[in-house]
């Protein structure tokens, strides 16, 4: 395993990471705020 493929497995890490903190928070503003 080379250093390129370890920062991809990271970097896709980060991302997934994030798109989750995202979903979370929009779920969670739908909530408090229905349209």
């Amino acid at each position: 395993m080379d250093l390129l493929d370890e920062i991809k497995i990271h970097n896709y890490f980060i991302v997934s990471l994030a798109h989750t903190q995202i979903k979370k928070s929009a779920v969670t503003g739908y909530l408090k705020h229905p349209v």
